[in-house]
């Protein structure tokens, strides 16, 4: 978690069980006040010293390079969201962050995809730019359609193709 320009909370990233984060701490990029993580599960935490990363990213290539695509990941992924909130209306920003998380996340079944991660209206609307209430109104039209269901626990896209079409 972030902090906008405004000092809005921003999500910058849903990471899954085995990946790692801090990693731009390596190049001097953060400072540890910049971001904060926050666990929406029970979790486990091992944290690696910065001398001890930087040794073994030496002493196995294979290691450096999986951070080093890590990192290209990331920074890629952070200048889609900022192309997207400059040039995405709303419903469209929503659509992309729902499917984005569909994609890494989803489960397939019967239903449709479901996105096992819980995850508020406001969270959603932190991936993405937009007010609580915004976020509100366009899963209300979507549920209204059929395209999504949404609730405390999860979201489930019913109609990833009409979902994708949202522009």
């Amino acid at each position: 978690v972030g902090r906008s320009p405004e000092g809005c909370e921003v999500i910058l990233a849903i990471l899954t069980p085995g990946d790692i984060f801090g990693e731009m701490a390596l190049a001097g990029a953060d400072e540890p006040e910049d971001h904060r993580a926050e666990a929406l599960d029970d979790s486990l935490l091992c944290q690696v010293p910065r001398g001890l990363l930087v040794r073994m990213i030496e002493e196995a290539p294979a290691f450096g390079w999986h951070v080093t695509k890590l990192v290209g990941l990331r920074l890629r992924t952070l200048r889609t969201r900022v192309e997207e909130l400059l040039g995405k209306n709303a419903p469209a920003r929503l659509a992309h962050a729902i499917l984005q998380l569909a994609h890494q996340h989803g489960i397939q079944d019967d239903g449709g995809i479901l996105i096992p991660i819980r995850l508020s209206q406001g969270d959603l609307g932190k991936l993405v730019g937009l007010t609580r209430e915004t976020v509100n109104s366009i899963l209300h039209v979507w549920r209204d359609q059929g395209i999504v269901e949404v609730d405390r626990r999860s979201v489930r896209v019913r109609d990833p193709d009409r979902l994708q079409r949202v522009r």
